[in-house]
């Protein structure tokens, strides 16, 4: 905590948002900066914020597509997220119902060497396209289809290349974060076998 002498100072800062803001869910990092009396460069944090203009559509990806479950694998985690925005949900979950995490169009894919029984769900993001993905799934019971968010679209399951049943959920190739506003909880970037975070 700081002492009787130490300094904060805080700037506001007002940003004006254009009409073509209107209705939008504004994504950006904020970095905070100190300097500390004995260390020789500032400190800094970045986090991610979130702030809705209006009343935004909700097609964006929200929540988590199953009940429960321990992350065991992170974004760009080394065993297979490499380059992806994508979490592995594992635990005592096989046979557990996955839902969608947002509404949009659903293509289902069947026996793929190392993705298994697959679903993705593409929609309209913040202007962007995005696609989901639900891969590793035991059944699918959902077909080529328009879907809601919360529809359920098949099981977690050990299909493809795995070496326990997960689901592998991710954000495949338009520049979304797999983290907060997308997801309810920060998952460590990097994190393999034991991320420390769980569902619910």
């Amino acid at each position: 905590s700081p002492s009787s002498n130490s300094t904060i100072s805080i700037t506001i800062i007002t940003v004006n948002f254009p009409d073509t803001l209107k209705d939008s869910l504004v994504i950006n990092n904020l970095t905070v900066e100190a300097e500390v009396e004995g260390e020789d460069s500032p400190l800094k944090t970045t986090t991610s914020i979130a702030l809705s203009v209006g009343s935004p559509p909700q097609d964006c990806p929200s929540g988590w597509p199953v009940e429960r479950g321990d992350i065991t694998q992170g974004p760009n985690g080394a065993t297979s997220h490499l380059g992806k925005e994508a979490i592995d949900i594992g635990g005592s979950i096989a046979g557990d119902v996955v839902r969608a995490a947002h509404k949009g169009t659903a293509v289902v894919r069947y026996g793929d060497p190392t993705a298994g029984n697959y679903v993705e769900i593409t929609t309209l993001c913040q202007g962007t396209t995005v696609t989901s993905r639900y891969l590793h799934l035991s059944s699918i019971i959902i077909g080529n289809q328009d879907v809601s968010r919360g529809t359920i679209i098949g099981n977690v399951g050990s299909s493809g290349r795995v070496t326990a049943p997960h689901l592998h959920y991710e954000f495949k190739d338009q520049g979304l974060n797999m983290a907060p506003p997308f997801i309810p909880k920060t998952v460590p970037e990097g994190c393999d076998g034991n991320c420390s975070v769980t569902i619910p």
